[in-house]
């Protein structure tokens, strides 16, 4: 549930976007990589753009968005968890219906990172996530004496610096497309994660994605298709495991490997998706994965 307030002006051009409540993603991040398609956002998220053509609802602009979204509670403490999100970027439209949006971000998990209790105390369990998947460095804050407790929580900060691009060219009624995107952790401070975890953890902070893409604009009617060929690289504290892609991999991070998806129109508004991953563990031991996915999706 969400109240969504857009101003336009005489054209239709949306200047201003607000945006409260539970809502999709509002920095249109293309892939994956940071942010699972399906994770929807708690809070609030404000986009402003500036028009750089006609005025016309279509027109190329610049946008800033920024938004605050809470991700846990803490009761009777000013510890909350909060993921905090700035992005600045551009739309671009020009010749026979070429577009490039591209956009850089800054992405900011306050009070996510685990701190150690004291001896056989509790004080700080609430730093352990309340969800995670595989791929981050963990580190156990229970400090008991019993050796069967163990209570594991995120060893380093997460702050995130993001960059992206996708390229669409008409190809006579098809569209050819590129999506890259790019994240760093440049908030992880190895010392720091050292003395969390108890011995020397290297620093894996960087990650990538990269794809092709052609086909129908919208696989929307029957016997439409669109094909897409992409690569992906995510190391183990790029990103926060819990939000990034569930499928690949299994879901984390600490991955890399290759994807193919293929969409097919079966009728109005009903398509079917093919995908394919194929993945491997960047460190640590050999684990390689390959799934396959067929889904049945439709639009109302």
């Amino acid at each position: 549930l969400f109240i969504r307030l857009d101003e336009r002006n005489a054209q239709k051009f949306p200047w201003l976007s607000v945006v409260g409540g539970r809502f999709v993603n509002p920095y249109g991040t293309p892939t994956d990589l940071i942010f699972h398609k399906d994770l929807t956002f708690d809070g609030f998220a404000l986009t402003g753009r500036y028009g750089l053509g006609d005025g016309s609802a279509e027109q190329s602009h610049l946008f800033i968005t920024v938004g605050a979204h809470p991700l846990q509670e803490i009761a009777l403490s000013p510890q909350d968890k909060w993921l905090v999100g700035g992005q600045l970027g551009a739309n671009l439209r020009w010749g026979e219906g070429q577009h490039l949006r591209l956009s850089g971000a800054f992405f900011d998990y306050l009070n996510v990172t685990g701190r150690l209790n004291p001896l056989d105390g509790t004080v700080f369990n609430y730093t352990a996530p309340v969800y995670e998947r595989q791929g981050n460095t963990y580190f156990d804050i229970s400090n008991s004496t019993d050796p069967t407790v163990n209570l594991f929580a995120l060893a380093a900060k997460y702050r995130l610096a993001n960059a992206n691009l996708t390229y669409e060219l008409p190809v006579g009624r098809y569209t050819f497309g590129v999506t890259a995107d790019a994240v760093r952790n440049i908030g992880y401070n190895t010392a720091r994660v050292s003395t969390n975890y108890g011995q020397y953890v290297a620093p894996r902070t960087k990650g990538y994605q990269a794809e092709f893409s052609f086909g129908h604009p919208t696989v929307l009617t029957a016997g439409s298709w669109r094909g897409v060929i992409g690569y992906r690289y995510l190391e183990r504290d790029a990103v926060i495991d819990a939000y990034t892609d569930s499928d690949f991999h299994w879901g984390g991070t600490d991955a890399k490997g290759y994807y193919l998806v293929g969409d097919y129109g079966l009728a109005n508004r009903v398509w079917m998706r093919l995908r394919y991953l194929s993945s491997n563990a960047i460190d640590g031991p050999t684990l390689g994965i390959d799934t396959v996915q067929l889904d049945l999706n439709t639009r109302f």
